[in-house]
């Protein structure tokens, strides 16, 4: 992906995001909720100096992973943030 702004600005542009499985839009609240959990993300990432959506990889969301439940994320809410 082109870098075409922030991290975050990159996260809520990526192709189908904003789509269920099935094409459907997702709903007003279920989008608010994508944009709080890629903030929080994005957050995370652009401290460990990764500035594009194409630096993220296998490892760094295992590590983001490791990072949440260090903070005492519960694995469910875990699950629910990487989604």
């Amino acid at each position: 992906m082109k870098n075409a702004g922030s991290l975050f600005y990159q996260m809520i542009h990526a192709p189908t995001l904003m789509q269920r499985a099935n094409g459907h839009s997702i709903s007003f609240q279920t989008q608010e909720d994508y944009f709080t959990t890629l903030h929080y993300a994005a957050v995370y990432f652009t401290k460990r100096n990764i500035r594009n959506l194409d630096e993220i990889g296998i490892s760094q969301i295992q590590d983001y992973a490791d990072f949440l439940l260090q903070e005492g994320k519960s694995a469910s809410t875990i699950r629910h943030l990487l989604r």
